[in-house]
C-alpha cells in the first residue's frame, strides 16, 4: 500500500502526518511518500514577464524568496519523516513546486497511491466552510481515497 501524505507545515498539518503515522505503524511494506508543495515567486503578486524590466532588485527577491521556501519546505519535510520514524515505513519526501493541489494530485496519479492524506484549513467561502480550498479540490478531483484530518 501507497499513501500520500500533503503537508504545509500548518497545524492541521502535523495533526494528518502524526494521524497517519500513527495509523500505520502496523502495516508492513507500506510505503509514505510525504508531500510538501513551495508556491513559485510570481504567484505571489505578478508572474515576471520577461519582456518587460524586472524593478531593480527583483531578481535578488526572487533568489532570496526561492531559497528559504525550499530551506523552510526542507524543514517541513525533515519534521514529517522524523513522525514516521518509528512506524517502519518506507519513507520517501518530496517538494514539489507550484500549486498544492495539482502537485498533490499529479504525484498521487504518477505514484498510483492508494490514500491521500492532509490537512484541513476550514476558512474560505460557502462551499469551503469545513475545508480548505486544496483539501476540496483534491478531493473533488483524486482518483483514490482522500482522508482529510481536521
Amino acid at each position: 500500500m501507497r499513501v500520500l501524505v500533503a503537508t504545509d507545515g500548518s497545524e492541521s498539518a502535523r495533526r494528518a502526518v502524526e494521524f497517519t503515522s500513527r495509523l500505520v505503524r502496523p502495516w508492513e511494506g507500506l510505503e509514505v511518500i510525504i508531500l510538501h508543495v513551495v508556491r513559485p515567486f510570481g504567484t505571489w503578486w505578478v508572474e515576471p514577464n520577461p519582456a518587460v524590466p524586472h524593478p531593480k532588485g527583483i531578481d535578488l527577491a526572487m533568489e532570496a524568496y526561492e531559497r528559504d521556501v525550499r530551506e523552510r519546505g526542507a524543514q517541513v519535510l525533515a519534521q514529517a519523516a522524523e513522525t514516521f520514524e518509528a512506524s517502519g515505513a518506507k519513507v520517501e519526501s518530496v517538494l514539489g513546486r507550484g500549486d498544492a493541489a495539482t502537485e498533490i494530485l499529479a504525484l498521487a496519479e504518477e505514484r498510483k497511491v492508494d490514500l491521500i492524506v492532509m490537512g484541513s484549513r476550514g476558512l474560505g467561502a460557502f462551499q469551503r466552510v469545513i475545508l480548505g480550498s486544496v483539501s476540496l479540490r483534491v478531493m473533488q478531483a483524486a482518483k483514490c481515497p482522500v482522508l482529510v484530518v481536521k
